[in-house]
């Protein structure tokens, strides 16, 4: 699932199998050499970085969403979008990097996000391709975490693009729900 949205989405910065260069932006996220220096499902003991790889099979049933959906070009240009991202993300410099990048790219990127009378809750920033989904993000307000929200959001997303695969890394190995998990080394 990865290496098909990985040449689908970032196929323009494909330099052979497995290496893409996608200047300034860091692994793993944009691998300058993905399925080369990272290693999917190995035990690396001097690995600079290990992530939870989790991948979710098509849905296959629609059902209606509750959170919004907006294309990603809306949502950077909302000042809303940033100040939660600069308050609540720690990937908040990566983020100002990565967005725009993306909103130029041919492949759609959608925000998915809750709110309450306070603001945004969860924010999610979705890449789509043919066959899969990635989830780029997910960001919880500090007082909603704990609640399930980004459970709820990940399931949201899977119903709302119920014809594709979804995947994300994680640092946190709580947050693999049912997903299929494998270990993601960075060399």
């Amino acid at each position: 699932m990865i290496e098909e949205y990985w040449n689908e989405v970032f196929g323009e910065f494909k330099e052979i199998d497995g290496k893409f260069n996608i200047p300034g932006f860091p692994e793993p996220l944009m691998s300058a050499h993905f399925g080369v220096r990272n290693i999917i499902g190995s035990v690396i003991p001097n690995a600079s970085l290990s992530l939870k790889l989790c991948t979710f099979s098509p849905k296959l049933t629609e059902e209606a969403s509750v959170v919004t959906i907006r294309p990603l070009r809306e949502a950077i240009s909302s000042k809303w979008f940033w100040d939660f991202h600069q308050n609540y993300n720690a990937g908040y410099e990566f983020s100002k990097r990565l967005m725009p990048f993306l909103v130029n790219l041919s492949n759609r990127h959608y925000h998915l996000y809750l709110k309450d009378k306070e603001g945004l809750i969860a924010s999610s920033v979705i890449g789509v391709s043919k066959t899969s989904c990635f989830a780029f993000n997910l960001v919880v307000r500090p007082d909603q975490r704990g609640q399930g929200k980004g459970h709820f959001i990940t399931e949201q997303t899977r119903s709302a693009f119920s014809d594709k695969g979804l995947f994300y890394w994680t640092t946190h190995p709580w947050f693999t729900l049912d997903g299929e998990v494998t270990d993601y080394y960075v060399l």
